[in-house]
């Protein structure tokens, strides 16, 4: 943090002066009011899209990473480098091998971790300045990719640029997840008020719409699933647990409710997002849900639908740059690709069970299970693929409800990596 309040000043100005459609705040001493576990995270300049801010009267004193567009951190001196440029050819670490520059990057990091976790985000921008000098940063799932540093005083309109054009910039554009939005409810539609009753919620809190995307084709064509494009709409809260790894899967899921069911049981359903990983040998997890299915697999979590969530920047793009002669990546990087699904059974914590016998019950249906998803995998099922599923499996008692039945939940790192027990009446 700069200890010149008057060179931040400047430079909020400035920033300013270059965003008509956003708008930028001195949040060196703010208040944090969305943390990120014990960290207290405060950027020295933070963003946020204009009619999307924190309270005007509240601004100086306060930071919501679930608003924010992207942050601006200053060091006051041009030594103060996290960073190490140097050509395509020189054998080097760009990141700086010292104690401050690995303090530094544990910051910026924090901070792009904290905005990505909080929002619904495929990707997300910041800059680092150091005295005279800035650096742009694009962060995703797969990491973060840096710029060389250039000097603004001799550059202003690089970094002007920048400010005028993301300001113009649509929302996908700017990483924005748009297919998941704020629920339009005027507060005592009877759609809401079953959401909120179905899912326990006080009207207070917030309701997202959220778009899972079709895997059965045929199912999408068919007229009373609506047109081939048109995706399905689910209705819930934020996701109760963030993400506290910036890179990987970064899995977010939560109940939701289908409002299509007119029965509340049926219409109380899990939705999983996550970021798979981008390789072909690894089959989407829904595919594996199929796959169990179709081999008539016992207890085995009911699949209703999911798929990649095509929108700008679903796939991440940091893995493509590490490849790249000026990249300098020291080794390769692991993509990801944006993946939505939603599971038919909302299950309870294995604590919950009512006697002994639900808890053996539930068990033994789940080792049932894992037995039948080994024999698939050897093709010891009739009618089972011949293809392998690439993976393993490993058992994790999660949670359990009301009935005897356990129905097996995979995880699916490898395809399949853990085994949660559920159970359905």
């Amino acid at each position: 943090m700069p200890r010149d309040a008057t060179i931040l000043l400047t430079q909020v100005r400035a920033i300013n002066g270059f965003s008509p459609n956003a708008v930028a705040f001195d949040t060196s001493n703010a208040h944090n009011t969305t943390p990120l576990g014990p960290l207290t995270l405060k950027p020295d300049v933070s963003v946020y899209w204009k009619g999307n801010s924190p309270d005007v009267k509240r601004r100086k004193t306060r930071i919501d990473f679930s608003l924010m567009e992207m942050h601006v951190e200053f060091k006051k001196a041009d030594t103060d480098e996290a960073f190490e440029d140097g050509t395509a050819t020189t054998n080097h670490c760009f990141e700086k091998d010292t104690q401050l520059g690995r303090e530094e990057r544990g910051q910026i990091t924090a901070y792009a971790l904290a905005q990505l976790s909080h929002q619904f985000r495929c990707f997300a921008f910041s800059l680092f300045i150091t005295g005279k000098f800035v650096r742009f940063i694009r962060w995703d799932r797969a990491g973060a990719v840096v710029s060389s540093r250039f000097d603004y005083t001799e550059h202003p309109l690089l970094l002007a640029k920048f400010f005028w054009n993301y300001s113009h910039s649509s929302p996908q554009k700017r990483g924005i997840d748009t297919t998941v939005t704020l629920a339009c409810f005027d507060g005592h539609s009877e759609d809401e008020i079953r959401i909120r009753r179905i899912l326990g919620l006080k009207k207070s809190v917030p309701l997202y719409r959220y778009e899972v995307p079709e895997d059965d084709q045929e199912r999408a064509r068919d007229g009373s699933q609506g047109h081939p494009l048109t995706p399905h709409y689910y209705y819930g809260p934020m996701p109760p647990c963030l993400t506290m790894s910036l890179i990987g899967r970064s899995t977010r899921s939560l109940p939701v409710v289908d409002l299509n069911k007119q029965d509340d049981d049926e219409a109380h359903v899990y939705l999983k997002d996550a970021w798979r990983i981008d390789a072909p040998p690894i089959e989407k997890e829904g595919d594996i849900y199929r796959l169990l299915h179709a081999a008539k697999v016992p207890h085995i979590m009911p699949f209703e639908r999911g798929n990649d969530v095509i929108t700008h920047g679903y796939r991440t793009q940091t893995q493509l740059v590490a490849l790249r002669i000026w990249g300098r990546s020291r080794r390769a990087l692991t993509g990801h690709i944006h993946y939505r699904m939603v599971l038919g059974v909302v299950g309870r914590a294995l604590t919950s069970f009512s006697s002994s016998k639900v808890f053996v019950s539930a068990i033994h249906d789940a080792l049932i299970g894992e037995l039948m998803c080994c024999a698939c995998r050897s093709d010891l099922i009739p009618g089972c693929t011949s293809q392998p599923i690439h993976g393993h499996l490993r058992m994790r008692i999660s949670c359990i409800a009301t009935s005897a039945q356990g129905i097996l939940s995979m995880g699916l790192r490898v395809a399949i990596s853990s085994i949660g027990i559920y159970a359905r009446d």
